[in-house]
This record gives C-alpha cells, sequence and structure tokens, in this order.
C-alpha cells in the first residue's frame, strides 16, 4: 500500500512536530531567558534548532528576545551601513534584528559603559527601544579615569575622568520596574534626575558603592517609592 499522509506508519511520525501551538508555547515558556548570559542564548538557539516548527515558534515569541545588551564588545564596534545610511551588518544589525522580535514587549536592559559605545546605538534607542518600554536596567558604569568613547548620532564623544558621559536619552521610565546601577563611577546627574521624577513605578532599587549615597540625594524620593532597595 502507498504511504499517504493519512498512512504514515505510528514509528515515522515526528510526534515533537505535531505538538499544537498553544501547547508548544506553553512548554517552550519554561526557557525564556531570565538574565543576559550568554548560557541562556545558547540555550535559545538550541531549542530553535530542533525543528522548523519550533523554530517559527521561538523567533515569534517576544518573551525569548525580551533581554538587550546594548553596549558592543570591540569586535563589534565598526559601522556598517550602506550609502542611504540603512544598517546591513555588524553588531547595530543584530541589535536591530533583536529588536524587532521582541514586537512591542517590555524589554530588560543591560548597558555596560566599559567598551565603546556605536555611534548609531542613540538613534536605534530612540526608535525601536523607547524608555517606556523599558522594564529592567542593569547599569554598568566604568571606573573613574577611564577613557571612555560614547557614540552620538552626531560623532563620537571622549571622557577621560570624571562621570562617564552618558548620552542623554529622550524619553521616560514610566514602566521602569527594577534598577542596579554598578560599577566605580558615580551615575550622570540627568540620568538620576530622569529616574527620580519619572520611574514612578520602580519596585527594586539596588545602587553600588559609587551611588550608595543617591539614597539621600538624588534618589531619595525613588529610594522610598521602591519594596526592595539593596545598598552594599
Amino acid at each position: 500500500m502507498l504511504l499517504t499522509e493519512r498512512s504514515v506508519p505510528e514509528t515515522t511520525k515526528n510526534y515533537i512536530e505535531c505538538l499544537p501551538t498553544e501547547l508548544l508555547l506553553m512548554i517552550l515558556e519554561e526557557f525564556h531567558p531570565t538574565y543576559h548570559g550568554k548560557g541562556e542564548y545558547r540555550a535559545v538557539q538550541a531549542l530553535a534548532s530542533v525543528c522548523q516548527s519550533w523554530r517559527e515558534v521561538i523567533l515569534d515569541d517576544p518573551g525569548f528576545w525580551t533581554h538587550i545588551i546594548l553596549h558592543a564588545t570591540r569586535n563589534e564596534l565598526e559601522i556598517c551601513s550602506d550609502n542611504t545610511g540603512t544598517v546591513t551588518s555588524g553588531y547595530p544589525a543584530r541589535l536591530v534584528l533583536h529588536l524587532k522580535r521582541t514586537k512591542s514587549a517590555p524589554l530588560d536592559i543591560f548597558w555596560s559603559l566599559t567598551n565603546e559605545a556605536h555611534p548609531q546605538l542613540m538613534d536605534i534607542i530612540h526608535s525601536m527601544a523607547p524608555l517606556s518600554r523599558w522594564r529592567t536596567l542593569i547599569l554598568n558604569l566604568p571606573r573613574t579615569g577611564q577613557t571612555l568613547l560614547q557614540g552620538t548620532s552626531h560623532g563620537i564623544n571622549v571622557s577621560t575622568g570624571g562621570e562617564p558621559e552618558m548620552p542623554r536619552v529622550i524619553g521616560t521610565f514610566e514602566n521602569l520596574k527594577e534598577l542596579s546601577v554598578q560599577g566605580f563611577s558615580k551615575c550622570p546627574a540627568y540620568w538620576v534626575d530622569l529616574v527620580e521624577s519619572t520611574a514612578l513605578k520602580l519596585e527594586e532599587l539596588d545602587l553600588g558603592m559609587a551611588n550608595e549615597k543617591l539614597v539621600q540625594t538624588g534618589l531619595s524620593s525613588a529610594s522610598q517609592r521602591v519594596s526592595k532597595l539593596t545598598l552594599p
């Protein structure tokens, strides 16, 4: 007898691909990343390699992509754009693709200023990752006196000491729930004021040694609003 779709022997069926999408989503939700580690995304890549149906579900599920690392490694800092200014390859293109997969879901941001920021980063943030979407923010600040290159749409600013020259991002932290400020430098006053005045839903605040005094000064109101305050 000829084998048809209705007469495929039980031993040849791929039951992994036969799972209903709703059930598959419930199972895969257990593997949503919970932090910004490489191991988390290796697990996502492994799951997406199981079969085509799993890959399609994972690529379409924002929950697998909401942990965003804004900074780039030194090898990723080459500007890659065509004559129209459209991002084509390299770090910014991968960040753009990552953000597209989040759709409109809340974002969990990790931003370290120990490496040079890509010149297109601020434009990407403003267009695809506005502050209103940030749910959590881990901010890592460089040691005072470290040479720091910051990219903006107008070029690259260089700072060699004092507070890190963080760019001024337009927007408000209206949905920020958790903030962690770590590293060896003080958080720039502009960002402190932005958190104090707009992060009205902040629930957890974690300040490193360089910024613990902010609970008495710039973040006095925010520190009283939170349900969990962590200090050195």
